[in-house]
Parts: structure tokens; sequence; C-alpha cells
């Protein structure tokens, strides 16, 4: 197992999870891939903000908590050009929190677990995660729907903003 320093979210990029290890911080999923990476979740997610929209992430969520009313746990639209967008399940600093492309879910069902559910994703991989099958597809949605706002022409999104 290679363990990485740094990483940055791509369009193959699938989930952030909690590595749970002395080793590393955060288990990338990608399309075809698994890595092992040092850096934390929160870290991963200010740099991508910063090289890939060109904008921190603290001004990144407030613009798009402006734009979409959505005040906690908002979702992240990492370029207003690419189409990467990513939720999370928890609290920022949450041990407990993953955060998921909305571009890479298939489905999702509950878990045997209570307020846990199954995340099944496009490439075949299903991952359990302490968060409520609602709750998590109430997400989804969220994050889907500021990826809709993101495909509208520039001046059609302006006047729905407006």
């Amino acid at each position: 197992m290679e363990i990485l320093e740094n990483y940055m979210l791509n369009s193959t990029s699938v989930a952030l999870l909690p590595g749970y290890s002395i080793d590393y911080e955060t288990i990338v999923i990608e399309e075809m891939r698994t890595l092992y990476v040092k850096q934390s979740m929160m870290s991963i997610v200010h740099e991508s903000c910063l090289f890939i929209g060109l904008t921190t992430y603290e001004t990144r969520k407030k613009v798009i908590a402006e734009m979409t009313a959505f005040l906690r746990k908002t979702p992240i639209l990492f370029s207003d050009t690419k189409d990467i967008c990513f939720f999370h399940t928890h609290g920022n600093y949450n041990l407990k929190n993953h955060w998921f492309s909305a571009n890479h879910i298939l489905d999702v069902h509950a878990s045997k677990n209570k307020n846990h559910c199954i995340v099944y994703l496009h490439n075949g991989m299903q991952i359990e995660v302490p968060c409520s099958k609602i709750s998590f597809k109430n997400l989804h949605n969220r994050a889907l729907a500021l990826r809709s706002i993101q495909q509208i022409n520039p001046s059609e999104r302006m006047k729905r903003i407006t």
C-alpha cells in the first residue's frame, strides 16, 4: 500500500473517507483505484478549492450558500467550468465525516445498522456510511441541484440568482 503526501480532487475523484490510521488521514476513492493520503480531508478540500476554483473554501461556501440557501453542510462546486461537485455527511471536523462526488453515486439503501446507509457507486463499490438514507439522499439532491445551477448559461444564472 502506497501512502501519498497530498492529493488534489479531479473528475475521477469519487469519495473522501476518514482514514482512522496513524499512517494516513484520508482514504481517497477514485473511479479505478483507492489511495491513502496523509493529508486531512479538509486540507484536500481547501487546496482543491484554491487550485481548481481559484478561490478559498470559505469564499466558495459563502457564495454557494447565498445562491442556494444551503447554509449547513453546503455542497461545494469546485469550479465554475469543471463538473466537480462534492457534498459532506457531517460537520467538517467530525471524525465520521465523509465527502462524496455528486457525479459518482448510483444508489443509496438503508443499512442494517441504525442511522447508517449503504452507498452504491458507479465504479461498483459499496460504502457503509454513518448517515441515514434520508439524510444522505437529501444531501446528494442538494449537490445535484447545485450542479444544475452551474449548467445554466451565465446570463440566465444571474437572472435566477437575482
